[in-house]
């Protein structure tokens, strides 16, 4: 939870519109009503505030699931762009191999942990 004055707060509406550009909310869509979004689009919203808040940890439970792939895409750049750690269960091994660079895969007899691109053959 945030006091008032630890809100990083936007000067004007173009420094809003340029941190919602980074999450692919461009053009026109800045004005719509929320439920008028694709819940792609919404997706990608509700990461472009939790991103204004600039958090040290992100925790993500299947993020990509329902998401088109252009969202897909735009969490991926978002998520391997973030100075902080990401800790993500996600069955998606694209994302995972975009976004992790160490990877614990569990299974009901196996637990490996890998750094991405060696050894098993997630990536």
């Amino acid at each position: 939870m945030y006091t008032s004055s630890q809100v990083p707060e936007l000067r004007n509406a173009h420094e809003a519109r340029h941190h919602l550009g980074r999450f692919g909310l461009s053009h026109n869509i800045p004005l719509l009503r929320i439920g008028a979004l694709s819940g792609g689009l919404k997706a990608r919203l509700v990461f472009a505030e939790v991103m204004f808040y600039e958090p040290s940890v992100l925790c993500m439970d299947e993020p990509t699931n329902h998401l088109d792939f252009e969202s897909i895409e735009a969490l991926s750049l978002a998520v391997a762009s973030f100075a902080g750690a990401v800790v993500v269960v996600s069955h998606n091994a694209g994302f995972l191999c975009t976004v992790c660079d160490e990877v614990r895969a569990e299974g009901a007899r196996q637990h490996t942990s890998f750094v991405v691109g060696v050894g098993v053959g997630v990536c």
